[in-house]
């Protein structure tokens, strides 16, 4: 809801999220206290100079909501929705990663391949070296199932969904999972179905993407974790939902118990991925006032 967005950013705007980080001049760790931008506001009220931070922010804000409608809003779902085709059918496994890609912490030939991640948002599933210790741990006894998304289906006629993503131990669908079938509305277990990584079952497959800005796989489950949620409050630090193991129970994000939570999650990836941006020639926050300063006139910018 409009309340639950409004309600959300404000946080994010006034509670910092203190992330690792190094002190430039002395490269010793440090925290450092991230929020979402809308400008810079001790400028912005000096009106004896033009300046355009109130814009800024506003075009960061439009933009957050371009992406979440792109990513979850348009589905109506919270949850990840099934739409890799893999040889003519739609794997149930894909609960295990779409577009080549492993939610479960296992090495990808090329983390960016079939363009799962916009361009200027390359962060791989698995966490960088150095950084191993924020991912999850691989539970393969838990079980989780998405919530059906009230979307009409651009591939069927009958205005049905894909099947909700779920996980579980292999024991409990006969070692392998199928396809799911729009004319039947249902799961197909004729024969093993694999995804693009070539898995045909989906046990510890439980991080598939959640949040209005989804976030996906064991590196970023455990970031969530280990900034917001329990391993947080457990080893000392703020925590905004201590008594949330997004690790252990990761279908927290889009449960009901916590409306604002698909909000959160999704400034949490914007504030410490795409904000923090900074590869090659491209930095987002450099790029963004450019876009502003130059007239909004360079589309590929968007």
């Amino acid at each position: 809801t409009y309340m639950g967005f409004k309600e959300s950013l404000q946080r994010m705007i006034m509670t910092p999220i203190m992330v690792d980080g190094k002190d430039p001049k002395t490269n010793e760790d440090i925290e450092v206290p991230l929020v979402f931008y809308i400008g810079d506001m001790t400028t912005a009220s000096d009106r004896s100079k033009p300046n355009n931070e109130r814009v800024y922010g506003l075009v960061n804000v439009a933009l957050f909501l371009a992406t979440s409608y792109s990513d979850s809003l348009s589905n109506g779902s919270c949850d990840e929705i099934n739409s890799d085709v893999v040889d003519g059918f739609l794997p149930v496994s894909n609960a295990c990663g779409q577009q080549g890609m492993s939610y479960q912490g296992t090495a990808n030939s090329d983390f960016r391949e079939g363009n799962f991640y916009r361009q200027g948002d390359v962060s791989p599933l698995v966490c960088a070296p150095g950084d191993e210790k924020y991912a999850c741990d691989v539970d393969l006894n838990m079980r989780a199932r998405a919530r059906s998304p009230p979307v009409v289906s651009s591939r069927s006629g009958s205005g049905d969904a894909p099947g909700p993503f779920y996980c579980g131990p292999k024991t409990d669908y006969n070692g392998f999972t199928g396809h799911w079938s729009f004319e039947d509305n249902e799961e197909i277990f004729q024969s093993a179905k694999q995804n693009r990584l070539g898995r045909t079952d989906v046990q510890g497959c439980c991080f598939w993407g959640r949040g209005s800005v989804p976030i996906k796989g064991t590196c970023a489950y455990g970031k969530l974790n280990y900034y917001l949620g329990k391993r947080a409050a457990d080893e000392g630090r703020q925590a905004m939902f201590p008594d949330i193991d997004f690790c252990r129970n990761p279908g927290a994000i889009c449960h009901d118990k916590h409306p604002d939570l698909k909000w959160i999650v999704g400034f949490f990836r914007w504030i410490t991925e795409i904000q923090e941006y900074d590869a090659g020639d491209f930095n987002y926050m450099k790029q963004l006032r450019k876009y502003v300063d130059d007239g909004f006139k360079d589309s590929d910018f968007i």
